[in-house]
């Protein structure tokens, strides 16, 4: 990529989208130690599960919970999640084994006067719940006030009016708030109002330019690499706020992929900018929009496979070897361990999933260790996964062709 020290002005964003993901653990439901309530029995195993999935998945609007690509039969993360085929023709049993979770409306809704759209989706785990809030902009903004404005948000000056059942909230809720009283809501859904939050890690974010004026290349140290920094990274000084360099921040994407593009991973966080695409006049379809659905749809799958990893090596942590733990736990926790070892080796081994490097360096950037770990309580003789080394030069490889990669970006 180009580091020429003219740098161009950044362009006016006239869509932009923010996700924020929390994944929290509701461990005690793999364990035995907690008993859903009634509605949610599909959490327990694969037949009330498939009870469940099917009517779901067959006849949209039937029942009270829906599958996660909600009837779009080519929404391309969870089609190629689950091998290629067509998502209408997945079997509970194969949704069960890939941890699919089901869908479930909210009595929730929120506005804020500078987005077009805030939506709200809840889904349901057999041991976590996971909260994904995506706020979408339609306008004109400078690349640099469309960064501030995520920004104000994720800080939490940027607050939201807030409905639930119709009746408005006493007074606006920063996102944190609202994600509080939604994962209270849900977790009050599954357990009662007497179980207490289970683990949750810090929020994960995912920041797309969907649609911009013009053509403007990300060059370090230039507007587009101040904007993202501070849409990854979060300082508490985003104007001053050391730049990091491109090799510390940059995740490979396809070869193809116009120059001066760039997608951002840090631990908690992607950015998309793929000028090539956000740029043109005749926009393809599908859009960059879509390709923000992908990589919220695989951080959240990570997140929620990597908490079930965690929570089963918790339990070999305490005491409990893994050979005494019950059938279905041990069952579920192999199946976890090869979805992710999927998404890990699909650059190089694997097609049975979405192909994308974002979600191995996720991997790779939270939970590599406990993942290892568990690796060798199953199977003493593997080997460890390892980080994928960067090429020489300091530049990350360049990732494979496949159905994942960013052009052009699938729905």
């Amino acid at each position: 990529m180009s580091t020429s020290p003219q740098t161009p002005q950044a362009p006016v964003v006239t869509d932009f989208r923010i996700s924020f993901i929390w994944v929290e653990s509701i461990f005690n439901v793999v364990t035995g130690a907690a008993k859903p309530k009634a509605g949610f029995d599909f959490l327990l195993s694969e037949q009330p599960y498939s009870l469940e999935f099917d009517p779901a998945l067959r006849s949209p609007g039937s029942t009270a919970l829906d599958v996660p690509w909600q009837g779009r039969s080519k929404q391309f993360f969870w089609k190629f999640y689950l091998g290629g085929g067509g998502l209408e023709q997945t079997s509970a049993v194969q949704a069960w084994s890939h941890f699919v979770p089901l869908k479930s409306k909210l009595p929730f809704s929120a506005r804020n006067k500078n987005f077009k759209t805030i939506s709200l989706e809840a889904f349901f785990y057999r041991h976590a719940l996971a909260l994904l809030i995506t706020c979408r902009f339609c306008g004109q903004m400078p690349l640099q006030d469309a960064a501030q404005l995520a920004y104000t948000v994720k800080q939490g000056s940027g607050k939201f009016e807030i409905q639930q059942n119709g009746v408005p909230s006493p007074s606006p809720l920063d996102i944190e708030s609202l994600a509080k009283n939604i994962l209270n809501h849900m977790r009050e859904s599954v357990l009662g109002k007497a179980a207490q939050p289970g683990e949750r890690r810090e929020v994960f974010t995912v920041f797309t330019v969907v649609s911009a004026d013009s053509f403007v290349p990300f060059q370090v140290g230039g507007a587009v690499h101040r904007a993202l920094h501070t849409v990854t990274e979060w300082p508490p000084d985003p104007v001053t706020s050391k730049l990091l360099s491109e090799s510390d921040i940059a995740i490979p994407i396809k070869r193809a992929t116009a120059d001066g593009s760039i997608l951002v991973g840090r631990q908690r966080a992607r950015a998309v900018w793929f000028p090539g695409l956000f740029s043109m006049k005749n926009k393809l379809k599908p859009s960059l929009g879509c390709y923000h659905r992908n990589q919220c749809f695989s951080a959240m799958q990570v997140e929620s496979l990597s908490a079930f990893v965690r929570g089963t090596m918790d339990i070999i942590h305490i005491g409990t070897p893994f050979y005494k733990l019950q059938s279905p736990h041990k069952a579920s926790a192999m199946d976890a361990k090869e979805r992710l070892e999927e998404f890990h080796l699909a650059d190089s081994q694997t097609q049975n999933t979405y192909r994308t490097s974002s979600a191995r360096v996720q991997i790779e950037q939270n939970d590599l260790k406990r993942l290892n770990d568990l690796r060798r309580i199953i199977n003493p003789a593997c080997q460890d996964l390892a980080p994928v080394p960067k090429a020489a030069g300091g530049s990350p490889p360049a990732a494979p062709t496949t159905p994942a990669a960013p052009t052009p970006p699938k729905p």
